[in-house]
């Protein structure tokens, strides 16, 4: 089993531990019925229907699931936030406004009053700076700008986000106070929209259930809306019939309609235009890898998706996106052809099995790599094993490769195949045995330093004999050494571990061009590979 590199070693180490934040709560809650009954006798009953239905949707809909957040909402909420931070910054600036103009009618030197002013305008300043910045962030509320780089074309680039929010992230579906029994006060008649909105963020609620009942002979008519906050708006009104005698099959139908629109799931199409053409005949579709797709429509649930796109003979593409707001998406996406290099693989000093991508190489004289990186093991018949990095980048085509076919690119890896597992293994002990080494003679270097300095001490007031003091000092100048001698020792020990951890990453191989030698190690199969070489310039060899 192979050792941690180093670097995995000192990131565990040093790395802090992210305590776990509590997740998310998206808090829904609703305010009693309006109604209206057309018989006087059932008065008194529909006024207790109107108070137990929204008690009974709020039940069916507790503790279900989470909400997907969109950007619009996000932004409401900052935007609320903001308006609230200048509301309060102007009533400072107003107050501080009118403390500077008192200092004309007060009593003092007019040094004192210059003085003051002074520290008033600075105040008002520092106040008049802090509602720019807030109407900056409101120009774009989901991410503050940059300052003005004149070095860079690129100007006002989002550099943060206001919120630590974003857009397809998930919240927990939560019930005002933990009770569908517990209803919001419904806004007052001498209360204001901001009043009652003001009052819905202050109690932490997002979204709230409002409706109206009309009764006819038993039969009740609902009109239910779901209304965000801040920024009141309302997501959706519903319409259904059911009988008094039933409440809890009314609030069921309800809930039932209500609940895509509470948690944000509503369906999304996905239309792909792939190109080039031959692409899109091929392209298989993965989202959050589920079964691919041929088809360029895809039905999906609102939210953030992984998607990705393989075509046999084209680059992949993958990429995660919020799909919100809108219930249809355009995603076009261009698949350049994969560029083909083929290698030739060979070992300086041993015979063993090559791996590239995990998967065993059956020619190794004629290995055919897409564009980019190759992860490879070479592993020696003495049971070691090195990886190694292929840099197999085509780099500037021919006038072959330009029309389509590709050269065959010999490479040599010159492999050590040293234990390097035992090796960093003998390291971590020097290391530990150094250190042990250090921390035991540093309490008799300041031991001996302590009564060196006591012994000197007491010489000069004729207490002690010139003879322990020249001792003291000997000791002193001995274990001083020992400590010296023993911290360098592990200094070079923590360098040599380091070294020895960096070992285990795998060296980078770069594929060499065709009329370049194969360096100071010549393969075994080195004819071999020659003829291959010579056979492939020669001939054209289609690209896959």
């Amino acid at each position: 089993m192979k050792k941690p590199s180093v670097l995995a070693v000192i990131f565990a180490v040093f790395t802090i531990f992210p305590q776990i934040a509590a997740a998310q709560n998206w808090v829904l809650s609703a305010v009693p019925f309006e109604y209206r009954s057309t018989s006087k006798t059932s008065g008194d009953s529909v006024r207790a229907a109107a108070e137990e239905l929204p008690k009974l949707v709020l039940a069916e809909l507790q503790g279900r699931g989470s909400r997907i957040l969109e950007e619009s909402e996000i932004e409401q909420k900052v935007l609320y936030d903001l308006r609230q931070e200048r509301q309060e910054l102007f009533v400072q600036l107003s107050g501080k406004i009118a403390e500077k103009d008192e200092l004309f009618f007060a009593a003092g030197s007019a040094y004192g009053k210059k003085k003051l002013e002074k520290q008033k305008d600075f105040e008002i300043a520092q106040i008049q700076k802090q509602i720019e910045e807030n109407l900056k962030k409101a120009a774009n509320p989901l991410g503050a700008f940059a300052a003005e780089n004149t070095k860079s074309s690129r100007k006002n680039q989002k550099i943060e986000y206001l919120s630590e929010l974003r857009p397809g992230d998930s919240a927990q579906l939560a019930i005002y106070k933990d009770s569908a029994e517990e209803l919001f006060a419904p806004r007052r008649d001498d209360e204001t929209l901001d009043d009652f909105e003001n009052r819905a963020v202050e109690n932490k609620i997002d979204g709230i259930i409002t409706g109206s009942i009309i009764e006819r002979a038993g039969f009740l008519q609902a009109t239910v809306n779901l209304v965000l906050y801040p920024g009141a708006k309302i997501e959706c009104t519903l319409n259904d019939i059911g009988s008094m005698k039933d409440l809890g099959a009314l609030a069921a139908t309800l809930a039932k309609s209500l609940y895509p629109y509470v948690i944000n799931s509503k369906p999304v199409k996905l239309r792909f235009e792939i190109f080039p053409a031959e692409a899109a005949k091929v392209a298989r579709i993965y989202v959050d890898g589920a079964t691919p797709q041929n088809s360029g429509e895809i039905d999906v649930q609102n939210g953030k998706h992984q998607v990705y796109i393989y075509a046999e003979g084209f680059e992949s593409k993958s990429f995660s996106y919020s799909f919100t707001q809108t219930d249809e998406f355009v995603i076009q996406v261009k698949m350049p052809k994969k560029e083909i290099v083929r290698v030739a693989l060979a070992s300086a000093n041993r015979d063993g099995d090559f791996y590239a991508n995990a998967m065993p190489v059956q020619d190794k004289n004629d290995l055919s790599l897409d564009k980019g990186h190759t992860l490879g093991e070479f592993a020696g018949e003495n049971g070691k094993s090195q990886f190694f990095m292929l840099d197999n980048q085509p780099g500037n085509k021919s006038g072959a490769e330009q029309s389509g076919k590709l050269n065959f690119k010999p490479i040599t890896f010159n492999d050590s195949l040293l234990d390097f597992p035992a090796q960093i293994e003998k390291s971590r002990s020097d290391l530990y045995n150094s250190y042990a080494g250090l921390l035991i003679s540093l309490p008799f270097t300041f031991f001996s330093k302590g009564m060196s300095i006591a012994m000197h001490n007491s010489y000069l007031y004729d207490r002690a004999d010139p003879a322990d003091v020249t001792h003291w000092k000997l000791y002193n100048y001995a274990f001083t050494t020992v400590s010296a001698a023993m911290g360098i020792n592990f200094l070079y020990n923590v360098g040599r571990y380091l070294y020895m951890g960096n070992s285990l990453m795998p060296q980078t191989l770069k594929i060499a061009p065709q009329n370049q030698k194969y360096g100071d190690f010549m393969p075994a199969n080195d004819s071999k590979i020659e003829e291959n070489t010579t056979n492939s310039i020669d001939s054209n060899i289609e690209e896959n």
